[in-house]
């Protein structure tokens, strides 16, 4: 796309950013809908890099809490306060029993060993490394979204995990380089429990795949938020051939807006001819009426005229009449 080209769409962008027929273009362009739709991804094992695995629960509590640098922050006059679930005086009373340093960290450290050992206790064998007795899911949420909303739609939507840990960023984000817009990304890093004591087994493992679905749904319209069902292409795209597709993208874009733009030209061009001609309307009809009025009076003095003279020419025959009788 030429430079000329993209600095008349970022210009003409500002205009028309806010009609309906526009918004998922732009959506398209910017890489995220103005209105989050609900999304809930987790964290597999399979999927987790070796630090994760190496780092366990300390290493995501620490970057849930954003006691660890991240580098792509929003600016921080953009940035909105994260909420994070306390660490709570029975916590720490627990751990103090212990002779156990009173920390979040050290909580579910403590808990996770418990974990392990009563699946060893009952099994008789350790608990598999590729087993997790903590989950961690990413949820997607609007601005108006705090940790009580998503305690309360787990539990409306009866999700069969317990959340232990709820972290919401609201400093995350980027900027539209087509609108100069900053697109925040609001969403909650949770913390599920993994384990259930009855059955000494992990709970995820035992879930049937279209069941978890459908409690996943439940929860996302607990929350109030559309189902997110576009299905994502599988096929890897190299950079350049997303710079490519984001080119196409926007070209198409600047085509729809300049025709969008024509046709706003012609309705106002005939809206004016509309408003000329109504506007000059009554004083045709006046000029009209003038001219019927005009042509009414002249004829109505023509009959007076012919009227006139018709007397007259009568007057001066019946005077010749009397004349010759008195002759």
């Amino acid at each position: 796309m030429k430079k000329s080209d993209w600095e008349e769409l970022k210009f003409k962008a500002k205009k028309v950013k806010n009609l309906p027929q526009f918004q998922e273009a732009f959506a398209k362009l910017s890489g995220r809908s103005r209105k989050a739709k609900g999304n809930i991804h987790f964290a597999t094992y399979s999927r987790l890099s070796k630090q994760s695995k190496r780092g366990g629960i300390k290493r995501i509590l620490a970057h849930n809490k954003r006691e660890q640098e991240v580098s792509y922050l929003l600016p921080q006059e953009q940035r909105e306060a994260n909420e994070y679930t306390p660490f709570t005086e029975r916590q720490a009373e627990a751990l103090k029993k212990r002779n156990i340093e009173p920390t979040q960290e050290n909580f579910f450290i403590g808990y996770e060993k418990e974990i392990r050992n009563d699946y060893e206790k009952f099994h008789k064998r350790k608990m598999p490394k590729n087993s997790q007795p903590f989950v961690e899911a990413v949820l997607n949420l609007e601005a108006h979204h705090t940790i009580q909303d998503i305690q309360n739609a787990l539990k409306q939507s009866n999700f069969p995990l317990q959340a232990v840990h709820i972290a919401i960023h609201r400093d995350e984000g980027h900027k539209d380089e087509l609108t100069d817009e900053t697109i925040k990304n609001y969403h909650a890093h949770i913390i599920f429990k993994n384990y259930d004591y009855n059955t000494h087994r992990t709970i995820l493992r035992g879930l049937d795949k279209k069941e978890f679905s459908q409690c996943q749904q439940r929860l996302i319209k607990a929350l109030g938020m559309q189902i997110n069902k576009e299905q994502k292409s599988t096929r890897h795209l190299s950079k350049w051939q997303m710079i490519h597709r984001k080119e196409k993208q926007a070209e198409r874009l600047l085509k729809e807006i300049r025709q969008y733009e024509k046709t706003q030209e012609k309705g106002v061009n005939f809206n004016e001819r509309n408003l000329t001609n109504t506007n000059t309307a009554p004083q045709v009809k006046n000029g009209l009426n003038q001219t019927l009025d005009a042509k009414a009076q002249k004829i109505a003095d023509l009959r007076k005229e012919v009227s006139q003279s018709t007397q007259n020419r009568y007057k001066e025959q019946t005077t010749t009449k009397d004349k010759d009788f008195e002759r």
